[in-house]
């Protein structure tokens, strides 16, 4: 087995753990999310519905979509990223959720109420702030080196006038 082979199973296997813990999240998310109310929590149950329904999908999509990356390149930081977006976004809702139990339905009912409030405010800003790197460094994980600006095609240099 080549260096290479080695290294994509390890990431394979990384990812598959990763996967794992997604779902997991999203279980734990949703009865959490029925004891808390936090799922029916709009003005009808359309809105319910679509909202839950559309946040499994999406987060699902990139998920897949970052794990479909990382499996075939396992140095390209862009599919580790994209992993990681919906793992910790699910995982904000999660311990929002704790945080709601154990500070408000059912207070000193639950350890660490305060720590899962603290980290249900903190998290969103980890999420987005992956959202950087990922534009930075898109499309193939590696931060530009030819002298040019962001890779949304913009440049850092004037053109010369001929």
């Amino acid at each position: 087995m080549s260096h290479a082979d080695r290294e994509r199973a390890v990431a394979r296997r990384a990812a598959i753990g990763l996967v794992a813990v997604f779902v997991a999240l999203w279980i734990v998310r949703l009865f959490l999310g029925i004891a808390t109310g936090s799922l029916t929590d709009q003005s009808s149950l359309a809105f319910d519905l679509v909202f839950d329904v559309s946040a499994i999908v999406f987060s699902t999509l990139i998920l897949l979509v970052g794990w479909a990356i990382v499996t075939r390149q396992p140095k390209n930081t862009i599919g580790w990223l994209l992993m990681m977006i919906p793992i910790l976004g699910i995982f904000g809702f999660v311990v929002g959720d704790y945080a709601t139990e154990a500070l408000v339905n059912h207070p000193g009912g639950l350890p660490f109420g305060r720590i899962a409030a603290w980290f249900d405010r903190w998290l969103i800003v980890a999420v987005l702030a992956i959202f950087i790197p990922l534009f930075l460094l898109f499309p193939d994980g590696k931060p530009r080196h030819d002298g040019g600006g962001p890779s949304c095609g913009s440049r850092s240099r004037p053109r010369r006038s001929r």
